[in-house]
């Protein structure tokens, strides 16, 4: 399922943030459990149930396309600041 067009919230954005660091599963590759594809899957459906109190209708496939977007944009501003 494609991610639905959301509009986040500056608040939406920093909960999120703020239950993705909860999740080192997710972005640590030195994380025992980085590469278990079932306790990935769990965390985002933690995530999802989070984000559920703030944004109603969101999907898990909208939570990883605005953690990539979030991702992008943090890797661009690294890349800006280094020149």
């Amino acid at each position: 399922m494609s991610p639905k067009k959301i509009l986040w919230s500056p608040d939406a954005i920093i909960k999120l943030i703020e239950a993705y660091e909860q999740h080192p599963n997710l972005y640590d590759p030195k994380s025992p459990l980085y590469h278990n594809k079932h306790c990935r899957c769990e965390s985002l459906n933690a995530i999802l149930n989070q984000m559920r109190t703030v944004l109603d209708g969101i999907e898990v496939a909208d939570i990883k396309s605005k953690i990539g977007t979030l991702r992008s944009q943090y890797f661009l501003h690294l890349k800006k600041e280094k020149k």
